[in-house]
């Protein structure tokens, strides 16, 4: 079964509990998940650190992870701590919405 997670605006320590318990329900009911980071404006260490956490419990249950991006808000943040092919970001097509 498909699933999506619409990630926050503001990945940051302070909503990352929430979305913890939400990707804890995904990871147990799907086998396929959708992870929509195209409104993704702001990520610091700890909401990083939970898609990493995320990432890997989905690769080891056979979960199939893809990426909607829709700005570089979240490959940049995860760039700058040597994450992007961790969470499996460098093969995913961004598309940033024009003007």
């Amino acid at each position: 079964m498909e699933a999506r997670v619409e990630l926050p605006r503001e990945l940051i320590i302070a909503r990352v509990a929430d979305l913890k318990r939400d990707i804890g329900v995904l990871l147990d009911t799907s086998t396929q998940i959708v992870v929509d980071a195209s409104g993704v404006e702001d990520a610091d260490t700890a909401g990083l650190q939970l898609l990493l956490a995320f990432t890997r419990e989905a690769r080891s249950r056979s979960i199939a992870l893809r990426w909607r991006l829709g700005g570089p808000a979240l490959i940049t943040a995860a760039r700058r701590l040597g994450l992007e092919t961790e969470l499996g970001l460098l093969d995913t097509e961004l598309s940033v919405p024009g003007p």
